[in-house]
C-alpha cells in the first residue's frame, strides 16, 4: 500500500516547485547556517535544472547503480529517482513496525 497521493511524482517533474519548495522552507525560518544552506541548494539545482547537462559518474553510481554506466543520466531526473528509492526504503522500514504493532 501506498502512503503517497496519486500523482505525486508528477510535482517532482515540475523544476520550478523544488527550486520553490527550498525557497519557502526557508521563509519558516532556522539557523543562519540552514538558511543560508537553503539558499545555495536553490541556486545550485537551478543551475542544473537551466543546463540540464548530464550527471558525473560518481553521483550517478552512487544514486542509481543499477543504471547502464553507457547510459546517461540528467539532473533533472534526478528528484524523481531520488524521490521513488525514499518510497522504497521508507516503505521497507516503516512496515515491519506497523506489523509488529509498535506504532
Amino acid at each position: 500500500e501506498s502512503y503517497h497521493k496519486p500523482g505525486l511524482d508528477n510535482l517532482l517533474e515540475d523544476r520550478e516547485t523544488i527550486i520553490w519548495s527550498m525557497l519557502v522552507r526557508s521563509r519558516y525560518g532556522g539557523m543562519g547556517g540552514d538558511m543560508t544552506m537553503l539558499h545555495s541548494y536553490a541556486k545550485e539545482w537551478n543551475r542544473r535544472f537551466a543546463n540540464d547537462c548530464e550527471v558525473p559518474n560518481p553521483v550517478k553510481q552512487r544514486v542509481a547503480p543499477s543504471l547502464p554506466e553507457t547510459e546517461c543520466l540528467r539532473w533533472s531526473t534526478l528528484p524523481t529517482i531520488i524521490h521513488q528509492t525514499s518510497i522504497r526504503q521508507s516503505t521497507a522500514r516503516v512496515q515491519p513496525i506497523v506489523e509488529k504493532g509498535l506504532l
